[in-house]
């Protein structure tokens, strides 16, 4: 089913099988789980509407599921390898116009700057947009807006 509610949509990548740090995303971060400093980093996005988890359908990432529920967070599920599927999955059930991908381990992420590369795409008539300082631009500011219709 499609969703009607146009707009943009934040939609954080989370699982928690993870190599390097198995769990990490809901691993404790100073009073709260690293996945509820990103939650709160995307909800204070100027231009974004609405914040949702894309996260895969095993079982591990149920915690992920759990979590979300009682935060009240928007959760949509998909498959564990196909990440480009999961986003379109999830940009087709909610709707969005534009769709800004976040990583659930970027606790560090800056509103201001996600703000302005959203802010970039809407000016223009980009598909995508991204921050381009240094290799992968400073601590936090991991942010990528594109279409949906790219999804």
């Amino acid at each position: 089913m499609t969703g009607s509610s146009s707009g943009t949509l934040a939609l954080i990548q989370a699982r928690l099988q993870s190599t390097r740090l198995p769990g990490k995303v809901l691993e404790i971060l100073g009073d709260r789980p690293i996945l509820a400093w990103v939650v709160r980093a995307a909800q204070a996005i100027p231009g974004v509407d609405r914040v949702a988890i894309a996260t895969s359908n095993e079982t591990a990432d149920d915690a992920i599921v759990a979590w979300a529920a009682q935060a009240g967070v928007t959760v949509h599920r998909g498959s564990e390898k196909d990440v480009l599927s999961r986003f379109s999955d999830a940009a087709t059930a909610d709707g969005a116009d534009i769709i800004m991908r976040l990583t659930a381990d970027c606790p560090l992420l800056d509103p201001a700057v996600a703000g302005m590369v959203l802010r970039l795409l809407k000016a223009t008539s980009a598909d995508y947009a991204r921050t381009l300082i240094r290799p992968h631009g400073p601590m936090g500011s991991t942010a990528r807006p594109s279409r949906a219709r790219l999804c």
